[in-house]
């Protein structure tokens, strides 16, 4: 079993893989992860019976919370607990980039997933507390992207800074 987590700036998503199947997954708001015991509590209460797992693999953009994460984790197993970063090699070429390192490694994980599943130019579109697109060429190469304000984040600004708009 390999356990996938989604750090996000408002939701912790959560997946548990058997080879390639995905088994569970649920989503928890990020505020309630605020201590080691209570993420590992809340980790086991995911697992149930399915404590032995392989390996973790994470993604975040909260760096806090993925400490607290990994320290979970590291409590329920010894196997391995992997944090992606431009440096994981996922099979994509970032060198179109000026600054891979400053790449989301939740943008990077969706984009390696894209491509290894469909081998052609992909743009990844994904709406949580921010909107990203991402680029992906045919062979593999990471062109670009942008981040823009989530749905509610634009939402709210128009409903502030327009005199006819709700």
């Amino acid at each position: 079993m390999l356990l996938t987590i989604d750090i996000g700036n408002t939701r912790l998503k959560l997946g548990l893989f058997s080879d390639d199947d995905l088994i569970k997954k649920q989503g928890i708001p990020l505020q309630s992860i605020d201590s080691i015991e209570k993420c590992k509590g809340m980790l086991l209460d995911f697992l149930g019976v399915n404590k032995d797992i392989e390996g973790a693999c994470i993604c975040s953009v909260v760096p806090d919370a993925a400490k607290i994460v990994i320290s979970a984790i590291n409590r329920i197993t010894e196997n391995p607990c992997i944090l992606v970063t431009s440096e994981t090699k996922t099979g994509l070429d970032l060198s179109a980039l000026k600054n891979p390192q400053t790449l989301g490694s939740d943008r990077l994980a969706s984009a390696a997933w894209a491509f290894h599943n469909y081998r052609k130019p992909i743009c990844i579109v994904d709406f949580g507390t921010a909107t990203t697109i991402s680029v992906i060429s045919g062979l593999g190469i990471f062109m670009g992207g942008a981040i823009l304000p989530g749905i509610n984040t634009m939402r709210e600004s128009l409903s502030i800074n327009t005199a006819s708009l709700p």
